[in-house]
């Protein structure tokens, strides 16, 4: 097992997706550009950003100077938020084969599953897309 922590290729495209919007709020970047800035398929990223749209965090603009724009302000969007869209809801399991039932006495980890879970979704609750802008949008 090389990490712990796993987030899926579709949340992390969607982070920093959103992250790239939010350094330029208000404007519409089209999806290509994101991509290529992302490094990655242009077409995947469309199909997160389908999500996005359906989910009201992003706005899709159509037209040779379309693109995708934030449809709501950077604070008002949480990464949780962002992770559940593409995700569905987080779920703070204590086992980490993500059984309610273990056969075993006690926990081989003690509880610090359910731990860790709980610290990434206050982290991914409490901090949004503004916390993580790498400018200060004061038009929000």
């Amino acid at each position: 097992m090389s990490d712990i922590l796993q987030i899926s290729e579709g949340v992390s495209l969607a982070f920093h997706s959103l992250a790239i919007l939010a350094d330029k709020y208000n404007q519409v970047i089209p999806t290509c550009n994101i991509a290529i800035e992302l490094q990655v398929s242009e077409n995947h990223l469309a199909k997160i950003h389908q999500r996005l749209t359906r989910a009201g965090l992003i706005r899709s603009i159509r037209g040779p100077q379309g693109g995708v724009q934030l449809a709501r302000c950077p604070n008002s969007i949480s990464l949780l938020n962002i992770y559940e869209v593409i995700e569905g809801k987080f779920n703070c399991h204590s086992c980490i084969r993500n059984h309610n039932n273990c056969t075993r006495f006690s926990c081989i980890f003690n509880g610090i599953i359910k731990q860790a879970n709980m610290q990434i979704q206050q982290y991914l609750q409490n901090t949004t897309l503004q916390d993580i802008c790498s400018t200060t949008n004061k038009s929000c």
